[in-house]
């Protein structure tokens, strides 16, 4: 059983580096997808629960809460290598609200980020 610091890496190419709790992902980590998507921030029972950031492949960042694995709260949506965002806020992965985002970020308003 794993506790503490450690580091999971799966034979697809995915891996993981935080902290576990009974063989769950609990408290702070970083996740690492193959498709080079990633998420860092805190854990809970194998979930996005907290505060963290999400990155897709592309580069754009969502940085807010989440809650069980989905964005829940208010959050800033980027562009790559921008230090402005937009603010964004989400009910369980839903959002609320409309929003006057640019087009370039519309992708990933509404779009849910894969299952850990």
């Amino acid at each position: 059983m794993i506790n503490g610091f450690g580091q999971c890496k799966w034979t697809d190419g995915r891996h993981y580096t935080g902290q576990w709790v009974d063989d769950k992902m609990q408290g702070e980590g970083e996740y690492q997808f193959t498709d080079g998507q990633s998420y860092k921030g805190q854990f809970l029972d194998d979930e996005c629960h907290g505060f963290g950031v999400w990155k897709w492949g592309n580069g754009k960042t969502y940085e807010g809460n989440w809650e069980v694995g989905k964005r829940h709260g208010k959050g800033i949506l980027r562009e790559p290598g921008s230090s402005a965002g937009i603010e964004v806020e989400y009910n369980h992965g839903v959002r609320v609200g409309g929003s006057s985002t640019r087009n370039t970020l519309k992708s990933v308003l509404d779009e849910e980020p894969p299952k850990i």
